[in-house]
């Protein structure tokens, strides 16, 4: 059976368009959602490696400097303390915002939608 190659190529061309267009919602939810999750996951990972808050955590009761009087190693806690609170929030807002991101891919092919009928049925209405 010999078909042309206009008629191979169109064939091909419109049913990959339209079977893109038709499965994209459906890898948007299976596929896509598993790759923002471990996107969102990694945040927190990402934000610890660059931060080094277990770094700061494993040594919060090792003096600095090697002091060995009783002041200098309550001076070493205290500031490592506020050292490590500083950059807890910032691993916090990193990984928060991760998760935010995360649940903007969940709402933003709904939310393009509806856009896209909102406006486009405006055109057809007014």
């Amino acid at each position: 059976m010999a078909q042309s190659t206009a008629g191979l190529a169109a064939r091909y061309f419109f049913g990959d368009l339209i079977g893109g267009i038709v499965l994209f919602p459906v890898w948007w939810y299976t596929r896509g959602l598993m790759i923002a999750a471990r996107g969102a996951m990694g945040a927190f990972a990402s934000a610890n490696r660059a931060i080094g808050f277990t770094v700061w955590l494993k040594n919060l009761f090792v003096p600095m400097y090697g002091e060995t009087e009783l002041s200098g190693k309550l001076v070493s806690f205290v500031v490592r303390l506020g050292v490590l609170a500083f950059r807890g929030v910032g691993v916090l807002a990193w990984g928060t915002t991760g998760i935010v991101m995360f649940f903007v891919h969940l709402l933003a092919l709904p939310l393009s939608i509806i856009g896209i009928l909102y406006n486009g049925l405006g055109w057809f209405i007014s």
